[in-house]
């Protein structure tokens, strides 16, 4: 079983995918996927016969080989990825701007996809899956975000973020319709929205907030906002509500090598937006030392079990967990390790600023915490500062406040703090 042959039990003339206005049905995308313009010929010739071509293809023990995909749209990344499923072609769709390249490895002979993932610090790597460590789970987590063959989902961004990758195929699964687009533009997402009937949303939280910002008047089309994050509570969901007043809001925290691991629903969000809930069903999450420890049948190959997803959490008495950080959060100022993480959250609570990282800089021997944001003006540090002290002890309190257009970003959206603290700014 395959990618390819799950979608050919969904009904052909049903329209799979909307992009920037095309639209192609389920019979039409596989019809894509099967022309020999998607994949180089020679390249899937040569993986058939066990070959190589020293590009995009590297010949490996297994007898599979790992095929780089960077394509300019959506419905390209995804055509590609299904012309490879049943052949010795394994795919990893890359980011277009990726300046990087992925270098040659073994690809187990059980995979049928890898996918790319670089976390917070922007190191990419290939993690390896089967069909069934996706695909098993589709009826579970269709089910959680209440996806099927009527939803009409808006998303946005390239199949290069796993997140992305994860939810499309999920949806195809069940014969949804996907409205997509690359573009980053708040008031144009909003249109195709309204346009195409969508009744559900999966943007990551900064991205609802602009879409928010961008509808003007409340549109009442939207039943459900899917967002995946560990810093969305009962303030943003009421934003959202103001803006969507139908839609609830279900909120996932999970990790690349694990897959999903909690989910919470809008209606049981708190003020603390730490909060990431409780286990999905067939999942088995605890936390040890500090730590989540996930078992799951539904991780990458070779991951060990119990795995440790190396994010710092905690449990309540009801059984609700809560997302303190990731163990490269922690930052060492004049030998103190003080939680990025908290800090972020403080600043965010008292400012209503999106998008802020902290770091460390030299401040002569001496180290300094300081705090970079985006927002549409500048803030008054001395404010802020003596804000913060309800919060935050005063060796956590940032001694600067720098304002930049635009934080490095992964793919999937996540600021980059390495970049910043390896002096980008």
């Amino acid at each position: 079983m395959n990618y390819r042959i799950m979608l050919e039990q969904q009904p052909g003339e049903k329209t799979a995918l909307i992009e920037d206005g095309r639209a192609v049905t389920y019979g039409e995308l596989l019809e894509l996927a099967a022309t020999g313009n998607v994949l180089r010929s020679h390249d899937l010739a040569h993986a058939e016969a066990g070959g190589t071509d020293g590009t995009e293809g590297e010949a490996v023990p297994s007898g599979k080989q790992l095929y780089r995909i960077r394509r300019d749209t959506i419905l390209e990344e995804l055509t590609a990825f299904l012309a490879c499923q049943g052949s010795r072609m394994v795919p990893v769709i890359l980011a277009g701007d990726e300046t990087g390249d992925i270098p040659d490895i073994e690809v187990p002979p059980e995979a049928v996809m890898g996918v790319a993932t670089s976390g917070t610090g922007g190191r990419q790597k290939i993690l390896f899956r089967t069909y069934e460590s996706w695909a098993d789970f589709f009826p579970i987590q269709n089910d959680i975000f209440s996806m099927n063959r009527n939803t009409i989902l808006f998303a946005q961004g390239s199949l290069a973020f796993t997140g992305n990758l994860n939810l499309y195929l999920a949806l195809l699964s069940v014969g949804g319709t996907l409205v997509c687009t690359k573009r980053v533009h708040p008031q144009y997402w909003f249109s195709l929205i309204c346009q195409y009937n969508v009744n559900t949303v999966y943007l990551i939280p900064t991205k609802i907030n602009a879409l928010c910002r961008a509808t003007g008047a409340p549109w009442m089309g939207v039943r459900q906002f899917v967002t995946g994050s560990q810093s969305f509570g009962k303030r943003e969901t009421a934003r959202v509500k103001e803006c969507f007043p139908e839609a609830s809001v279900t909120l996932y925290y999970g990790s690349s090598e694990a897959s999903y691991l909690t989910y919470l629903r809008g209606e049981d969000m708190t003020e603390d937006p730490r909060l990431v809930g409780r286990a999905f069903p067939d999942v088995t999450v605890w936390i040890q030392n500090h730590v989540f420890y996930v078992e799951s049948k539904y991780g990458i190959i070779g991951i060990s079990h119990p795995f440790c997803t190396q994010d710092l959490g905690s449990m309540d008495a009801e059984g609700s967990f809560y997302f303190d950080g990731r163990a490269d959060d922690l930052l060492n100022v004049n030998g103190t390790k003080c939680s990025a993480y908290r800090i972020e959250q403080a600043i965010r609570s008292v400012t209503g600023v999106e998008q802020v990282v902290v770091i460390v800089q030299k401040n002569g021997e001496k180290d300094a915490l300081a705090a970079c944001y985006e927002a549409e003006s500048e803030l008054e540090p001395a404010v802020i500062r003596k804000q913060l002290k309800r919060y935050l002890p005063a060796p956590e309190i940032p001694r600067q406040f720098i304002r930049l257009e635009h934080l490095p970003r992964t793919e999937s959206g996540k600021p980059v703090r390495k970049k910043l603290m390896d002096g980008a700014l």
